[in-house]
């Protein structure tokens, strides 16, 4: 019994030797048929496998080494890519040879003056006929042809049709600011209409969904939902991110204008008055010192804010480059009375990495 496990065992190893050889061959000869190797004859390129054999004739202009299953070729100055058998992945008829792909999987190209995208297997997505085409953004490319924009998305079916002068999307955002001879209005990702084409100029502001916008000689601002209000002074319009609706922000803006007609403490006195408690602009470049009219618990006042700025090595600045120190101090006056109604210090350090 001991003699037949021994050679069973014997066997056993012989068996495994045998194994790994013929593993070891394959995975050899496999290498040597994935392998490719650029080659050059007569001027032209082609590749070679690992065991030096030609596998695609030298018939290119230009090629890359292949990367991922795939290589760059030039032929007659058109770029296209092929994969390791020498099968056209991308058509050899672009003009660049960069084929990258973004997040969407998607590919700009051209020829000769015209633009459009395929994907990472030579589908057409936006056929190379447009002036313009501008790199995908959340799904959707932008395209220019005649002076229009529209937005196709992955697909390449229209989202945004190309009828507009000009389209601006707003990163960060679901919003896209359109214009059309000269007006500007508010589209969704979806090619929503927000606001009518209607606005002198709009612009962004620090609350995502509301817009400053201009027209007819007046300031105000308009939402995605098409609200809008306006006055006559952009002065007397306050930060609409203080305010829980556009609702609100409407009522303080009518507020405000009624705090200017009836003002008694002028800007003047108003900066005269904070300057006794500190709130002045000294003569120093680093200095700021704005002046507005706003609202306090609904009184009319006010707002005077000081920003300073200066350089410190303190705490954890000292392991970058200093910080940059800004000190903000803010005095709210009464429009009628003159009264300090409130004030607010706060200081704030930006570490300085460059």
């Amino acid at each position: 019994m001991q003699e037949y496990l021994k050679n069973l065992g014997i066997e056993l190893k012989i068996a495994g030797l045998f194994f790994f050889i013929v593993a070891g061959l394959c995975a050899m000869l496999s290498a040597q048929v994935s392998e490719r190797n650029l080659y050059k004859e007569r001027g032209r390129w082609g590749y070679l496998n690992g065991a030096e054999q030609i596998v695609i004739p030298a018939r290119f202009h230009s090629a890359t080494s292949f990367s991922l299953g795939r290589a760059t070729v030039e032929y007659k100055g058109k770029w296209g890519q092929i994969d390791t058998n020498g099968h056209r992945i991308i058509p050899i008829r672009y003009d660049d040879p960069y084929f990258i792909p973004d997040e969407n999987g998607i590919i700009l190209v051209s020829r000769g003056r015209k633009k459009g995208a395929i994907d990472t297997t030579g589908r057409i997505i936006i056929p190379v006929k447009y002036d313009q085409v501008f790199p995908y953004w959340r799904g959707m490319g932008r395209v220019k042809r005649a002076g229009k924009m529209g937005y196709l998305d992955t697909s390449g079916k229209w989202v945004i049709p190309l009828i507009f002068d000009s389209l601006t999307p707003v990163y960060g955002e679901n919003t896209i600011l359109a214009e059309n001879a000269g007006k500007w209005g508010i589209l969704g990702m979806n090619g929503q209409q927000f606001t009518d084409i209607k606005f002198d100029s709009l612009e962004r502001t620090p609350s995502s969904s509301v817009f400053l916008a201009f027209s007819q000689g007046k300031t105000g601002y308009v939402d995605t939902l098409g609200n809008e209000v306006f006055t006559y002074k952009k002065e007397l319009l306050p930060d609409p991110g203080r305010f829980k609706d556009f609702e609100v922000l409407s009522e303080a803006v009518h507020s405000l204008e009624k705090c200017n007609d009836a003002k008694i403490i002028q800007q003047e006195r108003a900066i005269e008055i904070a300057g006794n408690v500190g709130i002045r602009a000294e003569i120093k470049k680093n200095d700021h010192l704005e002046c507005q009219l706003d609202l306090w618990d609904n009184m009319c006042c006010w707002r005077l804010c000081l920003i300073s700025t200066s350089t410190t090595r303190e705490g954890e600045c000292r392991f970058t480059n200093g910080c940059t120190a800004v000190l903000t101090r803010t005095i709210w006056i009464s429009s009628d009375s003159g009264e300090i109604l409130h004030s607010d210090t706060q200081r704030r350090l930006y570490p300085n990495y460059e």
